[in-house]
């Protein structure tokens, strides 16, 4: 097989794009004229999704994208029985909550608890998960009922990935196995 050359007007088309790419300030002014809003992408493996909150779109897809079977969950109330759910996460959900916005180098995504939630209604959580191992991995909520995605985006909040049984926030990770599509 041979290799192509590269010609010149190819090089400078190259590094005219990347140019163009380098020289944004990160900054946008807001579709109303109110003060400037942050841009949201900081790597090509975050995601963020156009919702009502006015998100914008990106190409790249979250690494859990598919349906899920939720092999530990945590009951609703005491008196439910532990049975096995499935969890489907898609480019725009994560079960029955909004993806706002993920990145799969750094294993989080920001959901956004569903208009009929009791108590999140509107607020905005941050999610992490380990590295996928075979058909399995590991998610933590470690920030809840946050005001707003950039809030859930940077938060601190850590969870012990050393500790499946006690390490996200004194209780145990889900565990998540991957159904076939």
């Amino acid at each position: 097989m041979q290799r192509k050359k590269n010609s010149p007007n190819r090089l400078l088309k190259v590094f005219v794009t990347l140019a163009l790419f380098s020289c944004s300030t990160g900054e946008e002014q807001a579709q109303d004229g109110s003060a400037p809003m942050l841009d949201t992408v900081s790597s090509t493996d975050e995601q963020t999704v156009e919702n009502d909150s006015g998100a914008t779109t990106q190409p790249t897809a979250i690494e859990l994208l598919g349906n899920w079977e939720v092999d530990n969950p945590i009951p609703n109330n005491p008196n439910s029985p532990l049975q096995n759910q499935s969890l489907e996460i898609t480019e725009t959900k994560w079960g029955n909550s909004p993806l706002m916005t993920w990145d799969n180098a750094q294993n989080f995504a920001v959901i956004e608890s569903p208009a009929n939630d009791p108590f999140f209604s509107g607020l905005f959580h941050r999610v992490v998960w380990t590295e996928p191992q075979g058909f399995a991995v590991y998610t933590c909520q470690v920030a809840q009922g946050l005001e707003t995605v950039e809030q859930a985006k940077f938060s601190t909040a850590k969870a012990n990935d050393q500790d499946f049984e006690n390490g996200c926030n004194g209780f145990p990770w889900q565990r998540l196995l991957k159904l076939e599509d």
